[in-house]
């Protein structure tokens, strides 16, 4: 009414009639609370006598407002309860981008401030504190344990559950909260009868100890407060040592991600200095770090290319008679590197030309490694 009455009238001009109306009615209506009486004290009997002290908090919200009420719940030595005002609070609602769920836990989060101020000024222990909104999707956010949240609803759950427990939290219909009175508009007349000051019904009678029970998200796969959940692909790798800290088994799906032997060498590189920085020296193999990069690409090559061949060989068997390596003798070195063997381990050569390496061609490592000394020869 404010935005569409802008511009029509000056701010010393007499009310239309139709507004005028509306402001002698409410003008008039102030006189009511001459009659409004709000009890200083929680109970009729001292504190100290009680049986039990609990605090209710009940939250609501509508477009119009938010609102939080709380109420001090006595029960004395003869079973008589008392119920008693102790803080309310309301506040207009943001006028725009925000969903009716988004103001009710808005609410819920000022319930959780004024139990904030209360145990702070309020020199008492309660024997149970209970929160109360009437929004099922609310309830559905502070119970959640599997989904997550954007960063709006996130932060919001997280001030709630910092001062208080998903199981504190209750369901009220609407008609039984009385915080629904602080979001909309009330009469003066009306406010002395209010159950915003003489509290709701239903806390003067016997409350169930089981009161709490389980809440869960409203339709979260078309809720747009909750992050879309996303399918996770995982990659097994198996050991063969387990004192082995690099090899893994089909190794070739991250190599090919390389175009050029250098980077695939200087990538493995990286990745062992991260491994010495969060590992210590005992949980780590010391043969690895014994190794080149480059030896260490190979040899996870052999291992996965020719693991047939390789675990013959540690078994001291023979090769299988369809192996490609029979002619080779191959053997083993101190490394785990897969050699050629034959005569020549008596000259007086370089292991790699006594024993050559022995790289399977079909490999996506083998042919960038293949690649690079081609390049280097031309």
């Amino acid at each position: 009414m404010r935005d569409s009455l802008r511009g029509l009238y000056n701010w010393d001009d007499p009310l239309p009639p139709h507004l005028l109306d509306r402001w002698s009615n409410w003008k008039d209506s102030l006189k009511f609370f001459e009659d409004v009486h709000i009890p200083r004290t929680y109970a009729p009997i001292s504190l100290h006598e009680t049986l039990s002290t609990e605090l209710h908090i009940f939250s609501d919200a509508s477009e119009t407002a938010l609102a939080s009420v709380a109420y001090l719940r006595t029960v004395d030595a003869s079973n008589n309860i008392h119920v008693g005002f102790v803080l309310g609070k309301c506040k207009l609602a943001p006028m725009k981008g925000h969903s009716v769920p988004r103001l009710e836990l808005c609410a819920a989060v000022m319930s959780v401030q004024i139990y904030d101020i209360i145990s702070d000024e309020l020199d008492m222990s309660f024997n149970s504190v209970r929160f109360y909104t009437d929004s099922l999707v609310v309830l559905g956010y502070i119970h959640n344990q599997s989904r997550r949240f954007y960063k709006y609803v996130e932060n919001r759950i997280e001030r709630i559950r910092k001062s208080t427990t998903p199981d504190q939290w209750n369901y009220v219909p609407t008609k039984s909260n009385p915080a629904d009175s602080g979001t909309r508009n009330v009469t003066a007349e009306d406010i002395i009868d209010n159950r915003w000051n003489l509290g709701p019904p239903q806390l003067r009678e016997p409350i169930e100890d089981n009161l709490n029970t389980e809440y869960h998200l409203c339709d979260p796969e078309n809720d747009t407060e909750i992050r879309k959940t996303r399918e996770v692909e995982t990659l097994k790798t198996t050991k063969n040592n387990k004192n082995d800290q690099f090899e893994t088994f089909h190794i070739s799906q991250r190599l090919e991600r390389f175009s050029t032997w250098k980077v695939l060498v200087r990538s493995i590189d990286r990745l062992r200095t991260l491994s010495r920085k969060y590992h210590s020296s005992k949980d780590l193999a010391v043969s690895n770090y014994s190794l080149s990069s480059e030896d260490l690409i190979i040899r996870m090559v052999q291992q996965e290319v020719l693991a047939q061949e390789i675990m013959c060989l540690q078994s001291q068997k023979p090769l299988p008679r369809r192996s490609s390596l029979i002619s080779l003798n191959p053997v083993i070195d101190e490394n785990g590197l897969l050699r050629v063997g034959g005569r020549l381990k008596r000259g007086y050569l370089c292991i790699n030309e006594r024993h050559p390496l022995i790289i399977p061609k079909n490999h996506h490592a083998a042919v960038l490694l293949i690649r690079h000394f081609h390049e280097l020869v031309w």
